[in-house]
């Protein structure tokens, strides 16, 4: 439960570890759920999810949804993409719109 990745960032040439510390949520799905015209892929997460990694997590946390039949991972900043959007705090879960651009 919780996060299932954290990663710190290193300095690409020297690999000095830089202290900044990222965290990933991984979701594999079997054929992800293409909307508007194939530009977003949606994934619902529960209210108490999304409060969690929004109000609780300190560090930037990134959802990734991994559509298995094609092997190809979209990635969304998740407090970012929340801080942006009205009205998912009143929904019991809400659907997420990761832009295909975003691979």
């Amino acid at each position: 439960y919780g996060k299932d990745y954290h990663i710190e960032i290193t300095e690409r040439d020297s690999r000095k570890v830089t202290g900044k510390i990222i965290y990933i949520q991984l979701k594999g799905v079997n054929g992800a759920d293409y909307r508007m015209k194939g530009k977003v892929v949606a994934f619902e997460l529960e209210l108490r999810h999304l409060t969690y990694f929004c109000d609780e997590v300190k560090m930037p946390v990134f959802l990734v949804v991994v559509d298995i039949k094609t092997r190809k991972g979209y990635w969304l900043f998740l407090q970012e993409y929340l801080a942006n959007k009205k009205g998912w705090r009143t929904q019991k879960s809400y659907t997420l719109h990761i832009p295909i651009t975003n691979d």
